[in-house]
């Protein structure tokens, strides 16, 4: 069968790499290790692609796709593993460098919210507060929902525990900041070329 010739010719290329792949350092990711992980990724792309286009042949096609995903990254030394490890880790650092203004902003809110400080700094509080004094409420009225939504003890500490764990994903994503960083742009395209909104996948250089 074709894709058992395909995936004889990689098992045969990469047996060497795959023998002597160490670990995953549990240190950051680098840029070179991040443009591998993309390198693998457009590959795997193309091979799903491929696949697709010859769907008569697979019996189950997502799950022939899977098993050859996974042939493909053991044979050529990457390790399917770690391909999954490090996708992990490079969208989560990807997610945190993009969006990471917010998500501290989210935490700060968070944390007001559980010492008891003022309930408005929580944008929904705030947002239901202005509605509610736009609709021309009284303001003695507009103060006793601001009171109303003061937080219980029991509040405070499920919203402290929110913020701890959102705080903790943060820092965990920081070591793979440096090698994310550089491929911010093309984990972008990246990302578009595999939802078909762009005709080729990124150009990959060696970054910065």
């Amino acid at each position: 069968m074709k894709a058992a010739l395909v995936t004889l010719a990689w098992m045969v290329a990469g047996v060497m790499a795959l023998a002597s792949a160490a670990v995953a350092a549990q240190g950051g990711l680098t840029p070179e290790q991040v443009k591998r992980w993309m390198e693998k990724r457009i590959e795997l792309t193309r091979i799903q692609r491929d696949m697709a286009a010859n769907a008569a042949d697979y019996d189950d096609l997502p799950r022939a796709f899977a098993l050859q995903s996974r042939r493909y990254l053991n044979a050529s030394g990457y390790g399917a593993d770690r391909y999954a490890e490090h996708k992990e880790r490079i969208r989560a650092a990807e997610s945190a460098l993009t969006q990471r203004q917010q998500l501290e902003a989210d935490i700060v809110a968070l944390e007001a919210a559980a010492a008891g400080g003022d309930p408005l700094t929580d944008p929904k509080n705030r947002k239901i507060i202005n509605d509610l004094r736009a609709a021309g409420l009284p303001e003695s009225e507009v103060q006793a929902v601001i009171e109303r939504m003061r937080i219980s003890p029991a509040g405070a500490a499920e919203l402290q525990a929110r913020a701890d764990k959102q705080r903790a994903w943060l820092d965990n994503t920081r070591r793979d900041w440096d090698g994310v960083r550089p491929w911010l742009d093309a984990l972008d395209q990246l990302t578009s070329w595999y939802a078909g909104n762009r005709a080729q996948p990124p150009d990959l250089p060696h970054p910065d």
